[in-house]
């Protein structure tokens, strides 16, 4: 339930690049990749650092997570810059194709090593790309009803993040939390991992209900804000909960409606939990967010972007619009058209 965070690596000098792929190595292993599977993961974060020293003015970053929850396991690398963005990007995908004094794999074998790949760039803005290497090959098929993806990243120079978030999936519904503890490190980790583990035994209890027992659950911590999303795809509504500042927002055909949350601390105090309910359609957007993100973003900023992977949504508003001086977490979800997937 609970998700692995991304760590961080800058990508400005050529020593960084073998530094961010000595890591990926090392992750791989622990995970158990078979060492043709590190290998497609290290070439991977070698031609993504590569183009980010190579392309870019002051280069990028790369962020690295396991992920866990399903089996077998994976890695996700995102590299993230705001360079001057990518003018073709259909010839850079091509397999071989560079521009510059790179190894020559390029973005296309990238793409190919991937079982999941997608790309956002802008001319004169930056460029997203996004790279899951699933160990023993291709995941499994199977029909997924949402999407989601995120990027969570601990206060800057710590190992342990006070953000988390987990998701459950009943059939047609989805339902998302995000959880910040209050402050950061060690302690709000703490208070982060009772609303999770909260979450995992009641879950699928009644939202308001669901709040009552998360502040039962957080009384012995300091406290945190959090926020309960739910999907009803059949239903063409979302239900939403929160108590402090995690923002959620429904992204509509370019609207964009903000969620309440109401004050208070889950675990010190907080009112009556009261569930909102907003509307969906197939084309909606449910973004979630802790205060490590402003709330200055505008999805219709980005032409084209709503129809990216949500980890490449979530990836772009942290480049652009993470505060720098805490924990922050994205998280996106959309209907699962097996697009980018």
């Amino acid at each position: 339930m609970k998700t692995a965070h991304h760590r961080v690596f800058a990508a400005v000098h050529t020593a960084d690049v073998g530094y961010v792929r000595r890591a990926v190595v090392e992750l791989g292993r622990r995970l158990g990749f078979s060492e043709d599977d590190v290998g497609k993961a290290a070439i991977v974060a070698t031609e993504l650092g590569t183009n980010l020293v190579k392309h870019t003015t002051g280069g990028g970053d790369i962020l690295v997570r396991p992920l866990i929850g399903e089996m077998p396991g994976g890695l996700e690398l995102i590299s993230v810059d705001q360079g001057p963005g990518i003018k073709n990007p259909g010839q850079a995908l091509q397999n071989g194709y560079t521009t510059g004094t790179s190894p020559g794999i390029g973005l296309g074998a990238v793409r190919r090593l991937s079982q999941v790949f997608d790309i956002y760039t802008q001319v004169g803005k930056g460029t997203v790309v996004l790279s899951q290497v699933w160990s023993g090959g291709p995941r499994p098929g199977r029909a997924r009803a949402f999407q989601i993806g995120a990027v969570m990243v601990p206060y800057p120079g710590l190992d342990v993040c006070g953000d988390g978030w987990g998701m459950t999936c009943v059939d047609s519904a989805v339902q998302v939390l995000i959880v910040d503890g209050v402050g950061h490190g060690p302690p709000a980790a703490e208070a982060c991992l009772a609303a999770l583990q909260a979450y995992i035994t009641h879950a699928h209890s009644p939202l308001p209900e669901l709040m009552q027992l998360e502040h039962e659950a957080l009384r012995d911590t300091r406290g945190a804000v959090l926020a309960v999303g739910r999907i009803e795809r059949e239903l063409r509504k979302v239900h939403y909960v929160g108590f402090g500042d995690i923002s959620g927002r429904v992204v509509s055909s370019g609207a964009s409606l903000s969620c309440v949350s109401k004050t208070g601390i889950v675990g010190a105090k907080i009112p009556s939990p009261h569930v909102y309910t907003y509307e969906w359609d197939p084309t909606s957007l449910l973004i979630m967010h802790s205060d490590g993100l402003t709330s200055r973003w505008d999805v219709s900023a980005y032409p084209g972007l709503d129809a990216r992977h949500p980890t490449v949504i979530a990836a772009v508003l942290y480049r652009d619009h993470k505060r720098g001086n805490d924990d922050v977490t994205v998280v996106a979800i959309r209907e699962g058209s097996g697009v980018h997937a």
